[in-house]
């Protein structure tokens, strides 16, 4: 009686132990693809709190900076004073969403403070010659409006957008990291759900194996009996 216990007992554990093993392996896979997705979470929050909406500003900044030249160059190549007056009144809303940004850059913690300072004076400049490219245009003085144009006001839009790059590519640079981290994250779940169904048919085979063993056994056949024959 003890012997069929023991023997029970011998035949249970062997069955059991290799899933738990399994359901082991797939708690921690489970624990560990948690943290990571968490991290990831945690890295995206501050990502696009921080560094996403500064990129977003100097995009923003860029584009508008755009805008003000293509504005500048119609207020000094058309004659009529009306088209002329719409693009002079275009330019200056214009110079207007580049200061509402820049408040935006100066109020994000995540911005270097240095190169936003260093922003700022490009702007304030950029600004003043503005304003002297649009008189000329308003007197009709179209030569000395483009010429003051190209000579003093493109070079410092230039040193702007150079300015805003830094903080465009740096943003690049951590989205491509965090879209790399969701990947692997991924990916290794991937191989370790792959891999615990390849343990769990292995052990499902071998467990049908003994199973069948011990059924030919108890029928007095010990396995292996039918190819003798």
């Amino acid at each position: 009686m003890r012997t069929n216990t023991w023997n029970s007992i011998k035949i249970s554990m062997k069955l059991l132990v290799p899933h738990l093993i399994i359901l082991a392996l797939l708690a921690a896979g489970a624990i560990v693809s948690f943290v990571s997705v968490t991290n990831i979470r945690k890295q995206a929050e501050r990502f696009y709190d921080g560094s996403f909406a500064v990129k977003n500003t100097a995009q923003t900044m860029n584009e508008t900076l755009g805008a003000m030249q293509a504005s500048l160059y119609r207020a000094i190549s058309n004659d009529a004073q009306d088209i002329t007056g719409e693009a002079i009144s275009e330019a200056r809303n214009q110079g207007t969403i580049l200061q509402e940004q820049l408040a935006r850059l100066i109020q994000n913690p995540s911005g270097d403070m240095e190169a936003i300072a260093k922003l700022e004076n490009d702007l304030s400049e950029l600004e003043r010659r503005q304003e002297q490219v649009l008189v000329l245009a308003a007197q009709n003085k179209k030569s000395e409006a483009l010429a003051y144009m190209e000579d003093n006001q493109i070079p410092v839009i230039e040193a702007v957008q150079t300015e805003l790059a830094q903080f465009i590519l740096p943003a690049k640079a951590t989205e491509r990291e965090l879209m790399d981290s969701l990947r692997r994250t991924q990916r290794n779940a991937i191989i370790l759900l792959v891999s615990l169904g390849a343990v769990s048919v292995l052990f499902a085979a071998r467990d049908g194996s003994y199973i069948w063993r011990l059924y030919r056994e108890r029928r007095g056949k010990p396995f292996g009996s039918a190819q003798m024959k």
